[in-house]
């Protein structure tokens, strides 16, 4: 091969190359292209107006860690303290674990509801439970677990675009053991209450201790935690809305025992309906009776 035609082979070679290399970049510049155009739809298709997280923190200095639970970037709960054998970090993964499902499912934030289950305050979505109430944070804020439970509930609830839950409606739904249909339908703003309304004022007490799981007169078993009341003539089962007049707290009993036989009391509450209007620590207050209707 004389040195014309070893010329022009490694001019065809040196070509061919670059050719190569050029195809090449080309493809690599349009994969690139093709996958950032990619990346960014995933970007968009998985961003959502509802997500939960959550984030710790600490107020003061050499005090335990927070661990709080955001959604739609407004904080609507914390936890510190252990409970159940889970950290309060565990806790807080867990709620925002729910959170995320019942987001994901397109669940309904009108079924998110304050309650109780085995004497502790919960939120619930539907029958699930989403957490438990943090009992130190309640300390600190001075609430009930209950009372701190419904803010919860109502602070989720808002922050997923829906209106709180008022108090009388909570209280029927998760302590009475009542429906949220007809908890709504007496309760819910705008809605009147039952005609045939009757209210009687004086004196209420409360009962727990040696009678916790003994039989009240109406055969269930009496429970401190649930809001149920002794009255001496009201029939088993009846709503009642108990105002305490010394501080116009409220809550709702239902009806499933008979007393007080002490004179000059109307009611006697359970621990928990006590605790809730503010006379556990005095024992006794005055009080409006309100019926309401009948389970």
């Amino acid at each position: 091969m004389n040195e014309l035609q070893k010329f022009n082979k490694a001019l065809l070679v040196s070509g061919l190359f670059l050719a190569l290399l050029t195809t090449s970049c080309a493809a690599n510049a349009k994969e690139n292209k093709v996958g950032t155009q990619s990346n960014h739809s995933r970007s968009l298709t998985v961003k959502k107006a509802n997500v939960a997280s959550y984030n710790a923190f600490t107020y003061k200095k050499d005090q335990p860690k927070v661990f709080g639970i955001y959604l739609n970037n407004k904080q609507v709960a914390y936890f510190i303290e252990t409970e159940g054998g889970f950290t309060p970090e565990q806790r807080a993964k867990i709620l925002v674990s729910r959170l995320n499902q019942f987001i994901a499912k397109k669940g309904d934030p009108k079924t998110i509801l304050p309650g109780f289950q085995d004497g502790m305050a919960i939120g619930r979505a539907n029958k699930e439970i989403l957490f438990t109430a943090d009992s130190k944070v309640a300390e600190t804020q001075h609430k009930t677990n209950a009372a701190l439970a419904r803010e919860w509930v109502n602070n989720i609830r808002t922050a997923l675009g829906t209106s709180k839950f008022v108090r009388e409606n909570t209280l029927l739904a998760s302590r009475s053991g009542l429906s949220a249909a007809f908890s709504r339908k007496y309760f819910e703003p705008g809605n009147s209450a039952r005609s045939g309304f009757s209210e009687q004022i004086g004196i209420a007490s409360w009962y727990g201790g040696t009678f916790h799981g003994k039989k009240s007169a109406d055969g269930s078993r009496f429970n401190k935690y649930n809001f149920t009341a002794a009255h001496k003539t009201l029939p088993f089962g009846s709503l009642v809305r108990v105002t305490n007049l010394q501080n116009s707290k409220t809550c709702v009993v239902k009806i499933t025992d008979r007393g007080p036989y002490i004179s000059g009391r109307i009611i006697d509450l359970s621990t928990a309906a006590a605790k809730e209007i503010g006379i556990f620590s005095s024992g006794i207050s005055k009080v409006k009776l309100q019926l309401i209707g009948s389970n």
